[in-house]
């Protein structure tokens, strides 16, 4: 898919304004996120080390790839393909207004909040309420 500069200049600008592009963390965490869902989907069995491994290792990868611009192409043309240059615009726009701004600010401690009782959940942490529920079904 061959970019078009108005519209890379437009998801650029929607990126930064959204940190999506500048928040290696979140971008680790949710690359590794989706290996490990994929790896433990095909029956792997990790270990807390495992998954700090794939962690350190996806996380170099994604400094690499920040470093050299190629991890933001990837994303401009995933942006590119879904969303119309008057889209972004859009987007642009609700992310400059004060409920855009509170939700950028917000949606990091969510997305952590959400991913650690996810984790809790595949940890099978007993503190859990569904824990006993998933428990007497499997022991059936």
């Amino acid at each position: 898919m061959k970019l078009i500069q108005p519209k890379t200049a437009a998801i650029r600008e929607l990126l930064e304004i959204t940190g999506a592009q500048a928040n290696r963390k979140a971008l680790t965490r949710t690359f590794t996120q989706q290996l490990v869902s994929v790896l433990q989907a095909n029956k792997t069995e990790l270990s807390t080390e495992a998954i700090a491994i794939i962690e350190s290792e996806v996380d170099q990868v994604v400094g690499e790839q920040l470093k050299t611009g190629e991890l933001q192409l990837k994303m401009y043309r995933i942006y590119a393909r879904y969303f119309s240059l008057e889209e972004i615009q859009g987007l642009i726009a609700f992310n400059r207004s004060d409920i855009g701004k509170k939700a950028n600010r917000v949606m990091p401690i969510l997305n952590a909040r959400v991913h650690d009782r996810s984790a809790a959940v595949v940890r099978g942490d007993r503190s859990e309420p569904h824990h006993g529920r998933v428990s007497r079904r499997l022991e059936r």
